[in-house]
């Protein structure tokens, strides 16, 4: 831990339980999606890169792990109350603006991570309206819903709520098509993550119509500053990374399987479970 690292633990208010942990855990590849986000989209206005921490490990982004956190945080506190605060807003209060601004169903009491998986339904859904059968059925598949071939007129959308209600691994499949999607959209190119869990196909037809999605969304967030434009893809990306938390990754081939797997579902490999 950097001491940069220690004064952030120390501090009460820069500590955030629902971001800090999720993040001081992530790997530099699970990271730099979000220092992207935050130094090439929030621009002038972002702190990240100028933090004498950043500038002496980049890229090594495990070493500043709670400073991308922070700064995430800094953003959503610069729309939700006007000014910047020094420990920036809850992580918990920009997700509940993010899922109201895009309309997503929520309770007010929600956990952090029902509301970002609410986020993602919802792009799911508006999304979905803009592909066509062939495309509907591959995500379906690819999230383990069966009899995906039948399309019943009001069967997708509740097939969908119902695979990611129903599986941690649908819940992270339809995660990481989404953040792929989002991340070819914004940053010019998918994650890795999509090769690794055989997503190829549903991440290339998914990126057209989330990208076509976001396009619409930022032409209102782009009216009300930089914010929206950091935090929107930074809370899809650590959706994602959340729901990667509650599974298995396989050390050989990178496939996610359920907490209660002894071996690999993709390639067969003895998978360590960690009894502590």
């Amino acid at each position: 831990m950097t001491a940069t690292q220690e004064v952030l633990h120390g501090n009460t208010d820069a500590f955030d339980e629902d971001l800090n942990p999720l993040l001081e855990t992530a790997s530099n590849e699970d990271l730099a999606p979000l220092v992207r986000y935050i130094v090439e989209r929030g621009g002038l206005f972002n702190r990240l890169d100028s933090n004498p921490v950043f500038r002496e490990r980049y890229p090594e982004h495990t070493a500043y792990a709670d400073l991308i956190a922070e700064e995430l945080r800094r953003f959503g506190g610069h729309e939700l109350a006007n000014v910047w605060r020094g420990h920036g807003a809850r992580y918990r209060d920009i997700v509940r603006d993010v899922a109201d601004r895009v309309g997503a169903n929520h309770s007010r009491n929600a956990t952090v991570a029902t509301m970002e998986t609410a986020i993602l339904q919802r792009l799911a859904e508006d999304a979905w309206e803009r592909m066509d059968d062939e495309q509907r059925r591959a995500l379906l598949s690819d999230l383990g819903v069966k009899y995906a071939r039948v399309l019943p007129a009001a069967f997708p959308v509740m097939a969908l709520q119902a695979a990611v209600k129903a599986s941690g691994l649908a819940a992270y499949r339809l995660a990481a098509v989404i953040a792929n999607a989002v991340a070819k959209a914004l940053l010019g190119h998918a994650l890795g993550v999509g090769a690794r869990l055989a997503l190829t196909r549903t991440v290339t037809a998914f990126t057209g119509p989330v990208g076509w999605v976001l396009t619409g969304a930022w032409a209102a967030y782009e009216l009300l500053g930089p914010a929206y434009r950091v935090t929107v893809p930074c809370i899809i990306h650590i959706a994602m990374l959340r729901q990667k938390s509650l599974l298995l990754i396989c050390p050989k081939c990178g496939a996610a399987n359920p907490q209660d797997s002894a071996y690999c579902t993709q390639c067969g490999a003895e998978l360590e479970v960690d009894d502590a």
